[in-house]
């Protein structure tokens, strides 16, 4: 029996595992009672995958021997392998009693417990197999895990520094102090960690990756991607390095190849919950909505309990309008973690949307109360308070988070707005310059150009280029005349509906372009955007006089033609109406009076109405002028959306405009008609706080809500007004 065991234990040292095998079984045979064949051979079994043999044998053996601490901790180790996580601790336990100073037992115990997140008794495990030998390198490896699991960053680094004094050439733990050090953001200590693992171990592809992470980190972008490309080289299934390149061309705003590094990480790990999320990022970013959303879903579907999944699927239905689906979304984020600040701030600009303030501000604060650093919290919690006309508390919100975030745009551009709503026009806007620091998706893009930003010289070529929407280009374009005077040579573009309008009031030596990529660098000296105009031109309230009276002019035929055809439709005076305005947020939302209201009021003065809103009107129109007998007239030939010029001759050709904040109103405005303007409680920030009157069009009057959504008080004073006409 000890021939065929010793020879057993030679070919199980060859590698030759079958034949060992069998010599093992037939020194059994001889001796049932062999306890070290009977360990050995389950020793094989394991190797071979067959692990239910070998708990067999090794409850054999300790059947035999039941001191044998060996099986012991044998068995433990393939009921690890079983996935019987606590029945192997159990084992452990019992090969240490059997055997005090059981070094090997004392490092299996460590592994199964910190693989259970059993952190503090998994510490206590590899310290006693260090008492053991203090020179035990792999144990001082996995305690350093262990203490990195549990925050402790100083701890771990030691214990990681300390397997290196004792084996410098010892590449996990230079890989995982690196993962330590990256923690601690001491990212060049990290990459020489890491540079060593890989120079020690080439093939070592989860340190090419980390390498990877932090070139990331540190802006090096194309260092990242060889070091990720690196390590798919060594591992062509490595899906984590092509999720990690996926990020890499995210942050590059090279989306389409994210998707494509995205997609190749899902194919090869379908289960793994990053790229699916990651995906839905991107997806959200390319303005792929619905995509993005399902995306997010599945993410969710494989992870429960990821509350950063519900949180980017309540924005991006958010950014839908869908406000009941994106409050439940934030609402399961929360119950998920309720000191999740994000997505009480989420929750607050939801309600802030439906009109709901006061749960807004409640959710704003809860954010706050978190995270006393969340500046985009401030900033939002200013936006409601300025809603809400409480502008000493929005002044206070934007400058917190000023002082929290200097270069934040977003509360600079809002501390604008409230000074230019208070008339402190150069402070206003010049904040409002911040506004090409954000990435909202609303504001025109800027141009691109080699040439400089025009600094109020005289006599040289300048082009001023449109942003916004075409009411704020109309607006700013009361200042072309005086930047016209200033240049040797401009030339504007905007709005192609616009073109026949402006070439007909603008001096002829002014340029019109509908496209400003169909300019080239050479045909101009200097640029600025439309919406920077009053930074030069409008410092103080009189500046605004020389031409609030009017600055457009419509066709004079166009104008007559129109006016013969409504005057034929009664002897009475003619009033152009518009009622409602195309924006989806809350605050355009809260601009819009619905057209029974208004038609009900204006019946009270006898006129002939004309329609001047555009869209998609003519049920609303036939529906209204059967239910409460008024007669609105509709031009049918007339596109008023896209035939702007013929717009301006119909308002023109009206006595009277009235009409909600929309574009009518500056088309109106800057033509110099009679218009009457109805303003929500807290309006937009260019028509001032109160008073009746516009400085920046002098034909305009005011009529503001007194209270919140109620129309009844400036209606009845618009009507009063109209009668004395």
């Amino acid at each position: 029996a000890e021939t065929h065991y010793n020879l057993g234990t030679a070919l199980k040292d060859q590698g030759k595992l079958d034949d060992a095998e069998a010599a093992f079984q037939k020194a059994i045979k001889i001796t049932p009672t062999h306890t070290f064949a009977l360990n050995n051979l389950g020793m094989i079994y394991k190797e071979q995958g067959k692990l239910d043999e070998a708990l067999e044998v090794y409850k054999k053996a300790l059947m035999y021997e039941p001191d044998y601490a060996i099986a012991y901790n044998n068995m433990g180790v393939a009921l690890l392998e079983q996935g019987k996580s606590f029945e192997a601790i159990a084992a452990f336990n019992d090969a240490i009693d059997k055997k005090n100073n059981y070094l090997g037992a004392y490092f299996n115990l460590g592994r199964t417990l910190h693989l259970n997140s059993l952190l503090d008794e998994a510490a206590l495990a590899y310290e006693e197999a260090l008492r053991i030998n203090p020179n035990y390198t792999h144990a001082l490896v996995h305690l350093g895990n262990v203490l990195q699991d549990q925050g402790n960053l100083e701890g771990s680094s030691d214990a990681f520094n300390k397997a290196l004094s004792i084996d410098p050439e010892y590449s996990v733990a230079h890989f995982n102090l690196g993962n330590v050090l990256r923690d601690q953001d001491n990212l060049d200590q990290a990459i020489m960690h890491y540079e060593r693992a890989v120079s020690l171990k080439p093939e070592y592809f989860e340190a090419h990756n980390n390498l990877g992470l932090i070139h990331a980190l540190l802006g090096n972008n194309d260092d990242a991607i060889n070091s990720y490309n690196k390590a798919i080289s060594i591992k062509s299934d490595y899906a984590e390095a092509y999720g990690n390149l996926g990020n890499i061309f995210k942050e590059l705003e090279e989306l389409d190849k994210a998707i494509d590094f995205y997609q190749e990480a899902l194919s090869l790990k379908p289960d793994h919950v990053l790229p699916w999320f990651n995906m839905a990022v991107v997806l959200n970013l390319q303005g792929k909505l619905d995509d993005s959303i399902e995306f997010f879903r599945k993410a969710i579907v494989l992870k429960p309990d990821y509350f950063e999944a519900h949180n980017n699927l309540g924005a991006v239905l958010a950014e839908q309008g869908r406000l009941e689906e994106a409050i439940e979304s934030y609402r399961t984020a929360l119950s998920l973690k309720s000191d999740y600040a994000a997505a009480h701030s989420n929750l607050g600009a939801a309600f802030k949307e439906q009109g709901n303030s006061r749960e807004a501000i409640r959710h704003y604060n809860l954010a706050i109360e978190i995270d006393p650093n969340y500046f985009e919290a401030f900033n939002n919690l200013g936006a409601v308070m300025y809603f809400e006309g409480r502008l000493d508390a929005a002044l206070a919100a934007y400058e917190r988070a000023i002082s929290l975030q200097p270069d934040y745009a977003e509360a600079w551009i809002n501390l604008g707005r409230l000074h230019w709503s208070q008339k402190n026009f150069e402070k206003a806007f010049d904040l409002l310059e911040w506004r090409w620091e954000r990435l909202e998706k609303f504001i025109g893009k800027r141009f691109v150009t080699n040439k400089p930003i025009w600094n109020g010289a005289e006599k040289l070529d300048v082009f001023a280029w449109a942003e916004q929407g075409v009411g704020d280009e109309i607006m700013f374009s009361s200042m072309i005349s005086e930047l016209n005077a200033k240049c040797k040579k401009l030339i504007v573009e905007c709005d192609k509906r616009l073109l026949p309008l402006y070439k007909r009031s603008f001096p002829a030596e002014i340029s019109f372009v509908e496209d400003k990529k169909k300019l080239e660098d050479n045909q101009f000296e200097s640029h600025l955007a439309i919406g920077s105009l009053p930074k030069h031109f409008r410092h103080k309230l009189e500046d605004f006089s020389a031409v609030s009276s009017g600055w457009l002019k419509a066709d004079p035929k166009k104008a007559e033609a129109f006016r013969k055809k409504l005057c034929a439709v009664s002897g009475d005076k003619v009033i152009g109406i518009s009622w409602f305005t195309s924006g989806t947020g809350i605050e355009s939302l809260r601009r819009n009076i619905r057209l029974e209201m208004l038609a009900e009021k204006l019946a009270q003065i006898p006129a002939t109405y004309v329609n001047l809103q555009y869209g998609d009107v003519n049920d609303e129109l036939l529906r209204i002028n059967k239910t409460t007998g008024t007669n609105i007239v509709d031009i049918e030939a007339l596109d008023i959306f896209n035939d702007l010029d013929g717009l301006a001759a119909l308002i023109t050709a009206c006595d009277v405009v009235v009409s909600i904040d929309n574009s009518t109103v500056h088309l109106a405005g800057a033509l110099g008609a009679d218009t009457r303007v109805l303003l929500p409680k807290v309006a937009d920030e260019r028509w001032g706080l109160d008073g009746r009157n516009s400085y920046w069009y002098d034909s305009l009057k005011l009529y503001r809500q007194e209270e919140q959504d109620d129309w009844y008080k400036p209606l009845e004073n618009l009507v009063k007004d109209l009668k004395k006409i």
